[in-house]
């Protein structure tokens, strides 16, 4: 590895960031590099120049409890909402449940397939009876129309009022 390589290794080195397994092998190059050496020295010069004028910010007393306290409050938020959410959950599902596995759906599916053999059977009654095409036709409309109806009675309801 080269010089200019090496120079992120060692600034890694002083801050206590090289893993152990490249640790030996950058401090043996700066045992036998005059040029990463001096630059190691400088580096080092200038961190503790920086430390000395530099002064860190004092934090209020209380920073550390309030801040504390903060994510303990966001910890208990965040479990309520989630116990409220999978309540709602529940309560959605097993709305959902009754209202496709409940009896009224399935006797809704019953009277209308009853409605529609019977209609059915009307109509090649009427087809098949002397002149009574004309008659078929008329009662399959309006058989047609009563199925619609009976299949979405709250969109009628709502196109008629």
């Amino acid at each position: 590895m080269d010089c200019d390589e090496m120079e992120s290794r060692i600034v890694e080195l002083l801050e206590n960031q090289l893993p152990r397994a490249e640790r030996a092998g950058v401090e043996m190059h700066l045992a036998e590099c005059v040029r990463c050496r001096a630059f190691s020295r400088q580096l080092a010069g200038l961190e503790a120049a920086l430390a000395r004028s530099i002064k860190a910010p004092k934090l209020n007393p209380g920073f550390s409890a309030r801040l504390k306290e903060r994510v303990l409050v966001s910890e208990t938020d965040c479990h309520d909402r989630k116990q409220q959410l999978q309540a709602e959950f529940e309560t959605s599902l097993a709305r959902l449940r009754k209202k496709a596995l409940g009896l009224d759906n399935a006797w809704m599916i019953v009277r209308h397939a009853a409605f529609a053999a019977i209609g059915g059977w009307l109509i090649l009654e009427l087809a098949l009876a002397p002149g009574g095409m004309a008659q078929a036709w008329v009662f399959g409309g309006l058989l047609a129309a009563a199925g619609v109806a009976a299949a979405f009675p709250e969109k009628l309801k709502r196109l008629w009022t």
